[in-house]
């Protein structure tokens, strides 16, 4: 009988290990994607900042 070899799922073979240029292209897309939640985050803080301001002129009629 033939022995399976078993191999972690977490440990990739050393055939499969990322090169230099495909760690470059993850990290340029985690910065890009950090940035557009940067973006998003200060829009809705703009927009709470605005809701508040016209609830508090509306209040004032």
């Amino acid at each position: 009988m033939k022995q399976e070899i078993k191999t972690s799922s977490t440990k990739k073979p050393n055939n499969q290990k990322m090169s230099n240029k495909d760690q470059k292209s993850i990290t340029e897309c985690a910065l890009n994607l950090r940035k557009i939640g940067d973006v998003v985050n200060l829009k809705y803080k703009l927009l709470g900042i605005l809701a508040r301001n016209n609830a508090a002129v509306l209040k004032k009629k």
